[in-house]
């Protein structure tokens, strides 16, 4: 039979053996956890500058066409074919449907209607949808803000909002 102190010494590397398999596990999962989380936050700051550029670029351009350049020309082509592609852009950049996603889709649909001359309105109408699409973009590019840096504090990802619907309840072919 063992003695006491043979049994205290194999209890204690026993529990010292699992310690050591709990931590080291508990280390991995947070490596990994940190790691993801360092992933989704540098990608949502990466979205936040290319929702920024796109709309940018798209109010600039409509804005261009609809006071600067001469209607007919060119350029006036170019303008309208670089507003085409950003408002097909746009909206795949926008992927989980929030009530400010659905605002600033409808923006941009209005806003390259107006400036090509599609829909009538007035220069101030006009104006007054550019600013509403900015200011709309801002609110989203804060609330993504507000999530990046919630992840940064927290160390855990959590989705921004829940989608209001589906693209395919929306769509009819």
């Amino acid at each position: 039979m063992m003695e006491t102190k043979d049994l205290l010494t194999l209890v204690g590397l026993a529990v010292t053996l699992v310690l050591g398999i709990y931590n080291f596990y508990m280390g991995n999962r947070s490596a990994r956890r940190t790691s993801i989380v360092g992933a989704v936050t540098a990608q949502r700051l990466k979205w936040g500058e290319e929702i920024q550029d796109l709309i940018s670029s798209f109010c600039g351009a409509a804005h261009d066409l609809r006071f600067s350049v001469p209607k007919g020309s060119d350029e006036a082509h170019k303008k309208m074919e670089e507003i085409d592609r950003l408002r097909y852009r746009i909206p795949l950049n926008l992927c989980e449907r929030t009530k400010l996603e659905s605002i600033i889709e409808e923006y941009v649909k209005t806003i390259a209607s107006m400036s090509s001359g599609h829909l009538a309105n007035s220069e101030e109408e006009f104006r007054v949808k550019l600013d509403g699409l900015v200011y709309t973009t801002q609110d989203l590019l804060h609330q993504n803000w507000i999530s990046v840096t919630s992840e940064a504090d927290r160390g855990a990802y959590t989705p921004r909002t829940l989608p209001v619907n589906s693209r395919r309840s929306n769509r009819h072919i």
